[in-house]
């Protein structure tokens, strides 16, 4: 099988999963109930009110970023499934790219740098480069 052939096959694999998981992160992706706080921060420290340094806008967003997929994770394991749960965390890691997997592994959900972004958070700033996390947000969105 040629590159692009297996390239096309696992495409397609990936949208049928998505399209499967689809109503499931619908769901618990912005519902109050479940993670919409974390949503709400997601979209916070992509579109800030007013500017910090950098290296606090990158904080902020990847630690929104890691709270938000934890939780949305979390919800999609009680109420989906592992398979579905699963599905979502490398659906969001694949759609983020290669920023988030860099940049951001240092940030951890309960850790002390995560524990001062949240608290900085209302301050806001901005990254253009992390407008990512807002569109993978999104993208859980839009099908269905």
């Amino acid at each position: 099988m040629t590159a692009t052939r297996l390239n096309l096959l696992l495409l397609l694999i990936l949208s049928l999963e998505y399209l499967v998981h689809a109503p499931c992160m619908r769901n618990v992706s912005t519902d109050n109930l479940v993670c919409g706080l974390q949503y709400k921060r997601l979209i916070s420290s992509v579109n800030p009110p007013e500017k910090i340094n950098f290296e606090d806008s990158i904080r902020q967003q990847c630690c929104a970023f890691h709270n938000y997929l934890l939780c949305v994770t979390s919800a999609a394991e009680r109420e989906c499934g592992t398979r579905a749960s699963h599905f979502i965390e490398e659906y969001s890691y694949r759609t983020a790219g290669p920023i988030i997997q860099t940049r951001c592994k240092v940030y951890i959900p309960g850790s002390l740098e995560c524990t001062h972004s949240t608290a900085a958070l209302s301050r806001g700033s901005s990254f253009l480069g992390f407008s990512l996390l807002l569109a993978t947000a999104l993208t859980f969105l839009q099908v269905v």
